[in-house]
C-alpha cells in the first residue's frame, strides 16, 4: 500500500476533529438561549416570593397600625381623665397606664417605621424586577435570533466538511475504510488514528513492538495499537 491512502486518513481525521469543534460551538450557541431561560426562571421565582412577603408584610403593617391607634386612644383617654381625677391612686394608676401607652406606642411606631422601610424596598425590588421583564423579553428575542442565525451557519460549515470527508473516503481501499469506520465510533473526535512515537503510541503511551513498527513503517501495513487499539499508520503519513 502507498503512503497516499494513510494521509487521505489523517486528512479525514483533521476534518471532523473540526466538525466536533463545530458541534461543541452549536451547543455553547444553543446553551446562551437555555441559560437566558434559566435567568427569567430564577427572577419568576424571586418576583413570586417578593409578592408573598410583601402580601404578608402589608397584613402586618396593618396590623401593626390598628395597634398602635389603640394605643393612642388609651393615652387620649387616660389623658382626658387627669383633670378629673380626686383620688392619689386613682392618679398614680392613670399616669402609669399613660406612661405603659406611651412606650408600647414608640415601640410600635418604630416597629412600624422597620416594616414600612421593608415596604420600600420591595416595592423598589418589583419595580426593578418590572424593568428586568419589559427588557429581557426583547433582549431574548434578539439572541435568540443570533443564536439561529450562528447555529444555521456552522451547521452549513458541517455540512461542508462531511461532504469533503464523504469524498475523501471514496479515495480509501475498502479493508481501510473498514478499519477506520469502524474506530472512529469508538474515538470520534478523540483521533482514532495514531503513530508510533518513540516506541509508544502517541495517544495511549502504550509500547508498541519493534516489529509491529517495522510492519508499519517499512511495509506500510497499518495495525492496531496493543493497548487503546487505535490504528496505527506510518509516522510520515501525518507530515
Amino acid at each position: 500500500m502507498s503512503l497516499k491512502p494513510f494521509q487521505t486518513l489523517v486528512e479525514i481525521q483533521k476534518i471532523d476533529h473540526l466538525i466536533g469543534q463545530l458541534e461543541q460551538n452549536i451547543r455553547e450557541e444553543k446553551g446562551r438561549n437555555q441559560k437566558i431561560a434559566e435567568l427569567i426562571q430564577d427572577k419568576k421565582a424571586q418576583e413570586s416570593s417578593n409578592s408573598q412577603k410583601l402580601e404578608e408584610l402589608l397584613t402586618l403593617i396593618h396590623k401593626l397600625e390598628k395597634e398602635l391607634q389603640e394605643q393612642i386612644n388609651i393615652f387620649s383617654r387616660a389623658s382626658e381623665r387627669l383633670p378629673t381625677i380626686k383620688t392619689e391612686q386613682a392618679l398614680k394608676a392613670t399616669e402609669a397606664e399613660i406612661e405603659k401607652s406611651q412606650q408600647e406606642k414608640e415601640r410600635l411606631e418604630e416597629d412600624l417605621l422597620l416594616q414600612m422601610t421593608e415596604q420600600d424596598n420591595l416595592e423598589e425590588e418589583k419595580k426593578e424586577l418590572t424593568t428586568f421583564f419589559t427588557g429581557i423579553i426583547k433582549s431574548q428575542k434578539e439572541i435568540a435570533d443570533e443564536v439561529e442565525k450562528n447555529v444555521s451557519s456552522l451547521e452549513k460549515q458541517i455540512s461542508q466538511y462531511d461532504e469533503r470527508i464523504t469524498n475523501l473516503k471514496t479515495l480509501l481501499p475498502s479493508q481501510l475504510l473498514q478499519q477506520f469506520e469502524l474506530l472512529n465510533k469508538k474515538y470520534r473526535f478523540k483521533y482514532p488514528i495514531s503513530f508510533i512515537d518513540e516506541n509508544s503510541c502517541f495517544q495511549c503511551k502504550m509500547s508498541v513492538s519493534t516489529s509491529i513498527k517495522d510492519q508499519i513503517e517499512k511495509t506500510l501495513k497499518p495495525a492496531n495499537c496493543p493497548g487503546c487499539k487505535r490504528l496505527l499508520i506510518p509516522h510520515q503519513a501525518f507530515s
